[in-house]
């Protein structure tokens, strides 16, 4: 006779042993992504798919953004958009969908496709820093616009600005405006030489006494540019005095050195004589995206002769003893305004 608990033990090890295998199953099932596959194929088949504009459509670019309303400049004439619902759905690491200077398609009043981008212009936004803030797209160039007073001049700022240019594709201009409150001082004469050792084209500027618009002006012809900087540095005004426009102004407050958002949305104004200008609402930080060290030590690229003679090969440059790029500091080999910019970088946007 059997005993009753043998049975009683081969149900409970079937049922675990059946337990077991369903669960071990249904593991395999979620890391099988066959059933995808097809899916997937097809999404990625539409993508290589060159987009056709459906009959009735026009292309442009986006002149204006405010709010969910675009306005692209067409043939015809500019025309006032909305973007279509199935990029909303989208989910990526842009804020915005759109930018000044997208080339896109048309159909109904509706944007239905965003051409791809030759070049970008983003900063990090300053409520989701993993999010990129796009501020123009397919331009040739930005002007990073800095004062020689009200406000202060920020080299720390041109450099996060350069680093958003070679992130973005751009080629970037130096533009320190305002240059009459200088008092010819040999310090952005300096700073002139420089960036132009770093192949950097840089203009030294005043609205008021007219210096330096007309070798900007020229060195602009038939481009694509966008103006960017700080907030009262006098971007409107620069494009006012370029380019005969009536962009709003005001002056900085003196005891602050704080400007005001003049320019309060990004706007793309077609030049006399071919090419663009983007006139951009001014910002008080610029945080960068996708930092990391190696595009730091890229970009402070005449520290590499000095590096060469650290004593560690992964020298941060900050702390290390023996370190060759502290030593060319200290013989004033390398600026120490580029030195404190490449810290702040190397410590702050890294960790």
């Amino acid at each position: 006779m059997v005993d009753d608990r043998y049975y009683d033990q081969e149900e409970d090890f079937h049922a675990q042993n059946t337990k077991r295998q369903r669960k071990e199953a249904k593991e395999a099932t979620k890391r099988d992504r066959s059933k995808y596959k097809k899916t997937d194929q097809d999404k990625r088949d539409k993508q290589k798919q060159p987009f056709i504009p459906p009959k009735g459509s026009v292309e442009g670019r986006v002149i204006a953004t405010c709010s969910a309303q675009v306005t692209v400049d067409t043939e015809t004439g500019p025309l006032e958009c909305h973007l279509g619902g199935r990029f909303k759905k989208e989910v990526g690491k842009e804020k915005n969908l759109i930018a000044i200077g997208d080339q896109v398609t048309v159909l109904d009043g509706l944007i239905i496709h965003i051409a791809p981008r030759t070049t970008e212009l983003y900063r990090a936004d300053n409520l989701h820093r993993r999010k990129k803030q796009l501020i123009a797209a397919n331009v040739d160039y930005v002007i990073i616009t800095a004062s020689a007073e009200l406000p202060h001049f920020k080299p720390a700022l041109i450099d996060r600005y350069l680093i958003a240019t070679m992130q973005g594709n751009l080629k970037p201009i130096i533009v320190i405006n305002k240059m009459d409150l200088s008092n010819d001082d040999p310090y952005f004469e300096e700073m002139k030489t420089l960036y132009a050792s770093l192949d950097i084209p840089i203009f030294l500027t005043s609205t008021i006494d007219k210096r330096g618009l007309e070798p900007l002006k020229a060195f602009l012809h038939n481009k694509t540019f966008v103006f960017s900087g700080q907030s009262g540095v006098g971007k409107s005004s620069l494009i006012n005095a370029l380019y005969q426009q009536t962009l709003h102004t005001k002056e900085v407050v003196s005891k602050t050195e704080k400007g005001s958002h003049t320019t309060t949305a990004s706007t793309l104004i077609p030049l006399e004589g071919g090419g663009f200008c983007v006139d951009t609402p001014g910002i008080k930080s610029f945080g960068l995206l996708d930092l990391t060290p190696d595009l730091i030590h890229a970009f402070f690229k005449e520290f590499a002769p000095y590096a060469a003679n650290c004593q560690f090969a992964n020298c941060s440059h900050t702390h290390e003893p023996k370190c060759g790029v502290k030593k060319a500091l200290e013989e004033n080999a390398i600026s120490p305004f580029r030195y404190e910019s490449y810290c702040t970088l190397i410590l702050n946007e890294t960790h």
